[in-house]
C-alpha cells in the first residue's frame, strides 16, 4: 500500500513540474536554465518587419521565402506587454539619483552603454583588425603559416591520440557550442575565443601580426568568388568542395583540394578533411540576388548596426535560435555559416574549418 502511495505523490508531482514548464513563456530558457533576448517572447514582435527589410526585392515564384507577416510574434496567447518608458531627461543627467523604478521588468530593451575611453587608460595595446585583402601576400603568408604551426603542437587539452593544439579550438567550441550560441554572451565569447586564439598564434608560434578579418559585405555580390577562396597554395583558404559522393562521415559537404589548406586533416570531433558545400536553402532565394546577399551586403549590415538595443542587435546579428518556440529567422552570421556549408555548417564542427576566425573577427 505505502509503495503505490508513494508512487501516486511521485507521479502527481512529476504532472505539477511538467504542467509548470508547459505553461513556461519560456521553454527553451526552463530547459537550459539560461536567459536570452532570442530565447524571450518579448524580444521577438519587432522581428517580422526587421528581417522583411532584409528580404528586398522581388521574390523568386519559384522559391519564395515564407511572409515575415505570416509569422507568430509571440509564442504566448496573449501580446506581450509593452517594454517600458525610456528614463526621463533628468534621470539621464543625473545617474547618481535612483529612479522609481530602478529594476526594470524581465524582458525589458535596455539601451546598450557605450564604455568611455577614459575606461581603457590601463590598455597598452590595441590591436586593429584589418580586412584579408589589406594583408599584403608575406602577412597573409605569415598568418596562414602560423595556423599550421598551430596543427603541429601536440594538444594541451585533449592527451592521448593524435589530437593537436589546433584542435582544442575545436574541442571547446564544440563542447560549449550549447551555451555559446543564441544567448546574451554570444558576442563577448566569441570575441574572447578569438583573442586567445590570436595568442595562441603569437605566443607559440611566433606568429607577429594581428588576426585577420573577412568583410562578408564585400563580396555580396557573390561570396563565392571572395578572393579569401583563392587556390593558392600559400595564401588561399581554398574553393568549395570536391567529389562529394565519396565523403560519408555525417558533414553535408565535399572535400577542400585546393589552396593551402587543401585536404586538410581534421581530428576532432572524429577524422576526417576538411569540408564545404556552397548552398543556399531554396526558401531564401531571391531573383537578382547571389546566394542571399540580403541578409549580408552593406544595407544588411547598416541595419544591423542601426539597432539601438543590446537585444536587437545581437538579434539582428545572430538570428533566431532555430530549436527554440517562435519564428526561425537568420541573421548575417547564420546565414554565413549555411552558404559556406561543410565544417562550418553545423556548431560541432564549425571551429574545424581554418576560414572561421576571419569570419567571426568581423
Amino acid at each position: 500500500m505505502f509503495l503505490f502511495q508513494t508512487l501516486r505523490q511521485r507521479t502527481i508531482l512529476v504532472f505539477f513540474v511538467l504542467l509548470q514548464l508547459a505553461l513556461s513563456n519560456s521553454p527553451v530558457q526552463a530547459r537550459h536554465g539560461l536567459t536570452h533576448v532570442a530565447r524571450h517572447p518579448q524580444g521577438w514582435s519587432w522581428l517580422p518587419s526587421f528581417f522583411q527589410g532584409m528580404g528586398r526585392g522581388n521574390n523568386s515564384p519559384a522559391a519564395a521565402p515564407p511572409s515575415p507577416q505570416s509569422l507568430p510574434s509571440s509564442p504566448s496567447p496573449t501580446s506581450p506587454p509593452s517594454p517600458p518608458s525610456p528614463p526621463s531627461s533628468q534621470a539621464a543627467q543625473n545617474p547618481s539619483q535612483p529612479s522609481s523604478d530602478s529594476s526594470p521588468p524581465q524582458g525589458a530593451q535596455i539601451p546598450a552603454n557605450i564604455t568611455s575611453r577614459a575606461n581603457t587608460a590601463g590598455c597598452t595595446e590595441i590591436r586593429v583588425r584589418r580586412e584579408w585583402r589589406k594583408f599584403s601576400v608575406d602577412e597573409q603568408t605569415a598568418y596562414i603559416t602560423a595556423v599550421k604551426c598551430l596543427a603541429g603542437l601536440p594538444s594541451k587539452l585533449l592527451p592521448g591520440g593524435d589530437y593537436r593544439r589546433y584542435d582544442d579550438f575545436e574541442n571547446v567550441h564544440s563542447r560549449m557550442r550549447s551555451k555559446i550560441h543564441w544567448i546574451a554572451s554570444f558576442l563577448p565569447w566569441h570575441r574572447n575565443f578569438m583573442f586567445d586564439y590570436e595568442r595562441s598564434l603569437r605566443e607559440e608560434c611566433g606568429y607577429s601580426g594581428n588576426l585577420p578579418r573577412w568583410d562578408w559585405s564585400l563580396d555580396a555580390a557573390d561570396m563565392t568568388q571572395s578572393p579569401v577562396w583563392s587556390n593558392d597554395p600559400n595564401v588561399g583558404f581554398g574553393s568549395n568542395g570536391r567529389d562529394f559522393d565519396n565523403v560519408d562521415d555525417g558533414i553535408d559537404g565535399g572535400v577542400v583540394t585546393d589552396g593551402a589548406f587543401a585536404n586538410w586533416a581534421l581530428y576532432y570531433p572524429e577524422y576526417h578533411q576538411l569540408q564545404r558545400n556552397y548552398n543556399l536553402p531554396s526558401q531564401y532565394k531571391k531573383a537578382g540576388r547571389s546566394y542571399g546577399s540580403q541578409f549580408f551586403d552593406p544595407e544588411a549590415v547598416n541595419r544591423v548596426l542601426s539597432q539601438t538595443t543590446y537585444q536587437k542587435f545581437a538579434l539582428a546579428l545572430e538570428g533566431t535560435d532555430p530549436s527554440s518556440t517562435g519564428p526561425s529567422l537568420p541573421g548575417p552570421h547564420s546565414m554565413i555559416h549555411v552558404i559556406i556549408g561543410g565544417d562550418i555548417s553545423p556548431t560541432a564542427y564549425a571551429a574545424n574549418e581554418p576560414f572561421v576566425p576571419l569570419y567571426v573577427a568581423y
